[in-house]
């Protein structure tokens, strides 16, 4: 024969039952604050991260127009020695070199520093930080 369970062994099982869950709920909720708190940890990290490497590659950049200026200095200084000895050659020589000059310019293209500057990334235009 089986034996009687009472009202009262009924709610004692329900009571422990109910305790078990509250308590696995808490450690649920704990583990899912600390995985949060991770991730944000985490998610913080990157956005430094990426805020140095904005900083560090503007500067390369930067420094890559600086050094670009220079080099256009020396071409245009270059290209004003040859002009002026142009100016000492005989007629059909000097123009010879003086289109050989424009030729080169054509050939190098743009020299203006003020165009590479002008399209030079600072370092919030690369990344925006988010925190």
């Amino acid at each position: 024969m089986r034996p009687a369970v009472g009202w009262a062994g009924c709610s004692l099982q329900v009571i422990t039952l109910t305790r078990e869950r509250e308590k696995a709920d808490r450690a649920a909720e704990t583990r899912r604050r600390e995985w949060e708190e991770r991730w944000e940890k985490s998610r913080r990290e990157d956005d430094r991260r990426a805020v140095e490497k904005s900083i560090v590659d503007s500067d390369i950049d930067l420094q890559k127009i600086i050094e670009g200026w220079a080099r256009v200095q020396q071409i245009e200084q270059f290209f004003k020695q040859l002009e002026q000895k142009a100016s000492s050659l005989p007629e059909d020589q000097g123009n010879r070199v003086r289109e050989r000059v424009n030729v080169a310019r054509e050939v190098l293209g743009t020299q203006d520093p003020l165009d590479y500057f002008l399209h030079w990334k600072t370092p919030e235009e690369r990344y925006m930080p988010k925190y």
